[in-house]
Order: C-alpha cells, then structure tokens, then sequence
C-alpha cells in the first residue's frame, strides 16, 4: 500500500473514532470533550490542533496529511500556518461583514461556531457572545484556542435552540454552516431564530448558490450508507431565489445579497460565495 493511501485510509479511522453518532457531528465523540479537560494544561494547545486537523470541517486536513510525509515537526508548522490563516480570515469577514452591526451592549450567536475564531473576534465589540454548536469535542477545542470572559460556547443538546428565550439576540449569524445542513434542518433553524431574535434583529447567513464559484469536489452528493455520512462532510448548493423565499416565509425580510468578495479581498472559499443580510419582521 502507498503511503499517500496509507494515510487516507488513516485519516477516514481517525474521523471514524473521534466524530459524534451523529451524522456531522465531527469530534463529536464524548470521550475526546474529556480526554482535552483531563489532560495537562500544558498540552491542551496542541491536542486541540491535533484533534481540528483530523476533521474535513475546521482545519483543511490535506495540509496535515501531506506534511507528515516528511516529519511532525512540519506537520505541527502547517498547523500553526492554518491558525494564523483562520484567525486573519475571520477576521476579515467581522471587519466586513459584522462589525457594522454591533455595538457594546448587543447579545449574539455564532450559529454552527466550530473552534470559535469568529466568536472570539464578536466578543471584543459586544456585550455578550454566545458560540453554538453540535460537537462537544469542537465546543472544547474553541475554549482551549479562544475564549474570552464575555463569550459562552454551547452545545445544541436534544433541547436545540428552545434553551433560550424569546427575543433575546440582536444577531445571529452563521458561516459555513448552512450548506452542510439538508433543507428542513435549516428551515427549523430558521423557525427558532426567528423566535429568539428580538424584532428588528439581523440575521446574517453565508449560504452558498448555484452561481457561486464551488469547486467540484465540493459538490458532494449525499448517500444513505451510515457509514459513509459518519465520515464524509455533505455540501449544499441551493438556488438563491428559493434561498430568499425560504427565509421570508420563516419571517423574515431580505436587506441585501452579495458576494463576500465584494467586502473584502481575503482568500478563503467563503469569500466568493454568497452572503445574505435579513431583518427579523415585527409581527
């Protein structure tokens, strides 16, 4: 066996073990969410990269995976250029797109957080932050690499969103999250933060469309095998006109739609997709 199959085969036993049983869940095994608790201060930092580069969703594992060809010591460098590279990316993306709409005292969620960097950003310029995702094991990873006093990281729980009360936020937005989740996923979702948004509160959403530039290894098609949905990422491309619809009919009033790169010249995939700006409607 080649050592490029070698490590594929590695990486998909990796994913296996440390994702959740649910499907998308990825390190979303409990085990991981207590091994990063338990083990040394000292060497959280690292085992928190270890854990974001096995999967598909947070770090871009090729980098990893290609490097430990040649020794540790370069893998532990291309992880440390993929932290820096999310930390200048998000930041861009706050700076462009966020930013404008909060001040000191707003309340916000980071829907689908994932290791947190957006969050981290929103709570130096808000009131409170609050972080929200499905993994346990990604929830703690965020704590290790950003935490901050005013930020609280979440996890969905059988409960989901119902934990908080109505009208609370003044934002919500979501980034590379919308196009892992199947179309009633993201209409229930939708159904929540409609409830939990105050009236006239923003909601952004980053939700890739037909026009967009997508490569085509991106364009997964889902398939029904259990196994298959443990350990691959889905990815949905939406029409952007039933886009707009679907979150009108939630309640919600479209204010603008653009392609991120109008905002910002950043490389990164989300910068030439599609971001759509939406008011909560008052009843």
């Amino acid at each position: 066996m080649s050592g490029k199959k070698y490590l594929r085969y590695l990486h998909f036993l990796l994913m296996f073990i440390t994702n959740g049983l649910k499907v998308q869940t990825f390190l979303g095994n409990p085990v991981f969410f207590y091994l990063l608790r338990i083990i040394p201060k000292k060497y959280r930092l690292k085992a928190a990269f270890a854990l974001l580069s096995i999967s598909p969703h947070y770090f871009f594992f090729n980098i990893a995976h290609e490097s430990w060809k040649s020794s540790f010591k370069k893998y532990w460098e291309e992880i440390l250029k993929e932290h820096s590279r999310m930390k200048i990316s998000r930041r861009a993306l706050f700076d462009s797109l966020l930013k404008m709409h909060i001040n000191g005292s707003s309340r916000i969620m980071d829907f689908g957080c994932g290791p947190g960097y957006l969050t981290f950003i929103s709570s130096e310029y808000a009131g409170k932050v609050i972080g929200y995702d499905i993994s346990k094991g990604v929830l703690e990873c965020a704590r290790i690499l950003n935490d901050a006093d005013n930020l609280l990281y979440i996890h969905s729980g059988k409960e989901g969103l119902s934990v908080f009360p109505g009208n609370y936020f003044d934002l919500i937005y979501s980034f590379a999250v919308f196009q892992h989740m199947p179309d009633g996923d993201v209409v229930r979702a939708l159904q929540d933060f409609k409830r939990i948004l105050k009236p006239g509160g923003k909601l952004l959403c980053h939700i890739p469309v037909t026009e967009d530039h997508i490569p085509a290894s991106s364009r997964v098609e889902v398939k029904s095998n259990w196994l298959w949905k443990r350990i691959h990422l889905f990815f949905f491309v939406r029409n952007k006109e039933d886009t707009i619809k679907m979150l009108e009919r939630t309640g919600f009033r479209l204010d603008s739609c653009s392609v991120c790169k109008e905002h910002s010249s950043v490389k990164d995939d989300i910068f030439s997709q599609h971001i759509f700006v939406f008011t909560n409607r008052k009843e």
